[in-house]
């Protein structure tokens, strides 16, 4: 990714920086430990589908 593509994305962004692997599995365990959540849409990433109104 360019440094242009890269700083386009990052300003996206609220919390400012791009998600990790480790982002996704501490959210995988955690719905993995609470059994009783069902039928729920978790956006990891970062606050960007808030600052751009993107959707599931």
């Amino acid at each position: 990714m360019e440094d242009a593509e890269k700083d386009t994305l990052l300003s996206s962004i609220p919390l400012g920086e791009l998600g990790t692997p480790d982002d996704i599995a501490n959210t995988l365990w955690f719905l993995i430990s609470a059994p009783y959540i069902t039928g729920q849409i978790i956006f990891v990433d970062g606050g960007r589908s808030l600052h751009t109104g993107a959707s599931a």
